[in-house]
């Protein structure tokens, strides 16, 4: 028995089912996430994005004819560095995690290469900073005219490897110009910050000079006196520089210190006129080795060459080298020439009063910080506007020789825990300490306190 089949029926299944092997074809295609080697050869097309990891910072080198960016997880774009082949180009990409996404439609095929950046150390930088280097102390030397190359900042388990510090010497006063070239790795990453420091022993910074995104031959102009300088470079990438010196009469010209007489008011300083000096600044230093200015107005050329620095700010007894920086500021900025050489007193104040002072009545304790801060001895002692300044004394119990330092407070101080595991202040519980304070009236030594012993009790805060 033969069965009819109706013609309209066929053909209406078999247009239905074309139309939906039409509409599984034509519906849209889902975004992909895909991981991607950082080592071979793949296959990227818009609309997905790529995950590439990295263990460890690295260069890694792309050959396509695709269009594509990289991103950080904080949407930061990697600078692509062109090479000498047209469809080739390189990132430098610290540890992490990146996408990658390409901008062409239809799938076009990817080559990825990846080098440590630790092979590649001493090819981009001239001064590499490693694991053990201690950034604080390593300070290169480099002379005018070298051309410097360097990167910072690529290494996320590297100390103080954000910045590189050099020294430079300057044998006479110079118009310094930098020429440099900035590559940060990222387009929108930290900016570029350049510092000029004097490394004589006073705090002399000059101007520094901070900018954002890629810079070729940025220049830099700073004014220097004779003296060695601390340059400090701080980026994220790649960078390269020249410094170049010519002979200027910006810079003033050294003067000296010619005398120091306490006065009633304080120290007067006396010192010698400097040609092209607009202002004069005095330094001092108490003991520590570098200077600082002096709590006090700058002194103007058209002034007399003599200044007080006010009692207020010294410490009676205390031991202060004292030198004069000489600047011109004629241009609304500073331009500071050579710090002249220092002169040493041991200051005393000008009194009316010449009487010994009264023996010192104190009152010792051991201050818990219960973790919060640095643990300290806190010595009181009663006003007494007779006396100048404090001498105090401390040493462990059973020891012979004792600590000392100067105190200008009217009401007391306090001995601080020291961080140096070797210092006889570096506190420990079951330490005891012997304590005494003496008073100064001028140069007039007043008796030793009675002794006091305090003892650490409890265990200090990182001990």
């Amino acid at each position: 028995m033969m069965m009819k089949i109706n013609k309209y029926l066929v053909v209406a299944s078999v247009a239905g089912a074309f139309g939906l092997f039409l509409s599984a074809n034509n519906a849209p295609v889902q975004a992909a996430t895909i991981r991607i080697p950082a080592q071979g050869t793949s296959y990227v097309r818009k609309g997905n994005t790529y995950k590439l990891h990295l263990k460890e910072a690295g260069r890694i080198t792309v050959n396509t004819n695709a269009k594509i960016r990289i991103y950080n997880t904080i949407d930061w774009e990697a600078v692509p560095y062109p090479t000498n082949k047209k469809s080739t180009k390189e990132y430098y990409l610290r540890s992490g995690n990146y996408k990658v996404v390409a901008k062409n439609p239809g799938s076009r095929k990817i080559k990825l290469s990846y080098t440590k950046l630790t092979k590649l150390r001493k090819q981009l930088d001239d001064y590499p900073i490693y694991r053990n280097t201690n950034s604080y102390n390593y300070n290169p030397e480099i002379k005018l005219g070298q051309e410097v190359k360097g990167f910072s900042d690529m290494f996320s388990s590297y100390k103080n490897s954000t910045y590189h510090d050099y020294t430079l010497k300057v044998d006479k006063s110079q118009k310094l110009t930098m020429d440099m070239n900035s590559m940060p790795v990222y387009y929108n990453g930290p900016r570029t910050i350049v510092t000029m420091e004097s490394k004589d022993n006073f705090s002399n910074f000059l101007p520094s000079s901070m900018f954002n995104g890629r810079q070729d031959h940025k220049k830099i102009i700073w004014y220097v006196a004779k003296g060695e300088y601390k340059l400090s470079i701080q980026t994220r990438g790649l960078f390269n520089f020249k410094i170049t010196g010519e002979d200027t009469d910006e810079v003033p010209v050294k003067n000296e210190v010619t005398k120091l007489t306490p006065v009633k008011n304080g120290l007067q300083v006396d010192f010698t006129k400097s040609e092209g000096a607009t202002e004069y600044i005095i330094y001092l230093s108490d003991g520590s080795g570098n200077y600082h200015p002096a709590d006090m107005p700058r002194i103007k050329a058209s002034e007399s060459l003599q200044a007080v620095i006010p009692a207020k700010n010294l410490v009676n007894g205390k031991t202060y080298k004292i030198a004069i920086c000489p600047v011109n500021r004629e241009n609304g900025f500073d331009i500071d020439g050579e710090l002249s050489e220092s002169k040493e007193i041991t200051y005393h104040a000008v009194v009316d009063n010449k009487n010994v002072p009264d023996k010192i009545a104190i009152d010792a304790s051991y201050y818990d910080d219960n973790g919060s801060d640095e643990p300290y001895i806190d010595i009181k002692w009663p006003v007494n506007q007779n006396i100048s300044s404090y001498e105090v004394q401390y040493r462990l119990k059973g020891q012979s020789e004792w600590e000392s330092f100067l105190s200008s407070s009217s009401n007391g101080t306090e001995i601080t825990s020291s961080s140096d595991k070797n210092n006889i202040c570096y506190f420990q519980k079951g330490k005891t300490y012997e304590i005494r304070v003496r008073g100064l009236n001028s140069n007039i030594v007043g008796p030793w306190s009675d002794i006091k012993t305090v003892t650490v009790n409890v265990t200090p805060a990182g001990n």
